[in-house]
């Protein structure tokens, strides 16, 4: 790449010229982008109309014809299709982590391009700062795209077939629902550009920063129960909380007042106690949890951003 075509038409140590260079750097991120929203949307079109045609035929047959075992079956196909199309978002934060954030600052260094950028009387933080916004912008985008996408086929799922696969709670729901996926995405971008510059390699930055952000989605999802206090319910009877929750614990609270879940309970008839406990998290905990979530999250991207901008100032370019 010849020093000529990286050269901007205005000064890039202005705004405005730094901005104009970056924004034709990196000009690819606006039609992958649109290209992504565009797949997104076409398949939660096309989930919806599968799930309602299917529902429609179902209600319409008469039990115990052929036609009737036909539409049941085209309906569990659908349902399935649309919990394919909620595990596919879930990769959203590892491919923005690994073909956005991680090749943004390592082919830089990589190809030495960088170099140019900063004879133009700027420093290591503008660069950097730059090279960011843009990206960040364009991931908040998609993502709150792909975010609305799935609510949106969420709401046909939760009306053609069994709402109880489709709670919010729901890990494949959960993860592409609300606020999250934009925080994910977020901190996945800060991780691949964190890696970049550390690896200066292309390639290794992206294989690391796939591995980093699927260990950091594990441990996501194992510490989400513990982000707010677990609701408590002690009663006769159990499963008779309303509204969506998340159960987490249940078992009977025996004689001696000690609670024992039911998968312990081994002995016969040692579970007949006629009292019983559930722990659980509420459907108005849902909102805040995610809240809570989303900012661990971006509090980790900030750190991130942070440990970045150290290591541009540490090292010589």
């Amino acid at each position: 790449m010849s020093t000529q075509t990286l050269a901007p038409s205005a000064p890039v140590a202005s705004r405005s010229g730094l901005l104009r260079t970056v924004t034709r750097r990196r000009r690819t991120l606006f039609p992958a982008a649109a290209l992504v929203l565009f797949a997104v949307f076409a398949w939660a079109a096309a989930n919806r109309a599968a799930l309602f045609g299917a529902r429609e035929r179902s209600d319409a047959c008469t039990p115990l014809r052929p036609a009737c075992d036909a539409a049941f079956v085209d309906l569990m196909d659908a349902d399935a299709a649309v919990q394919y199309f909620q595990y596919a978002l879930m990769l959203l934060p590892l491919l923005v982590g690994a073909f956005v954030g991680a090749p943004l600052i390592a082919q830089e260094l990589e190809r030495g391009t960088h170099r140019l950028m900063l004879t133009q009387s700027l420093s290591p933080t503008r660069w950097l700062t730059a090279q960011f916004a843009l990206p960040a912008a364009v991931v908040t985008t998609t993502a709150a795209g792909c975010s609305l996408a799935a609510a949106w086929v969420r709401a046909a799922a939760r009306q053609t077939t069994a709402q109880n696969a489709w709670g919010r709670w729901e890990p494949s729901v959960y993860s592409t629902f609300g606020i999250v996926p934009v925080a994910s995405a977020l901190l996945a971008l800060a991780i691949g550009i964190l890696v970049g510059t550390l690896v200066r390699r292309t390639l290794p930055a992206m294989g690391i920063t796939l591995v980093v952000c699927a260990g950091l989605g594990a441990l996501v999802t194992w510490v989400r129960p513990h982000l707010l206090p677990l609701r408590t319910w002690v009663g006769h009877g159990g499963y008779q909380l309303k509204g969506e929750v998340w159960m987490l614990r249940d078992g009977v609270v025996r004689k001696d007042g000690t609670w024992l879940p039911y998968d312990q309970c081994h002995a016969p008839g040692g579970c007949r106690t006629g009292t019983v406990f559930e722990e659980y998290h509420s459907a108005d905990q849902f909102w805040p949890m995610q809240g809570v979530e989303s900012a661990l999250l971006l509090a980790c991207a900030a750190a991130a951003v942070a440990a970045t901008y150290a290591v541009l100032r540490r090292r010589a370019f």
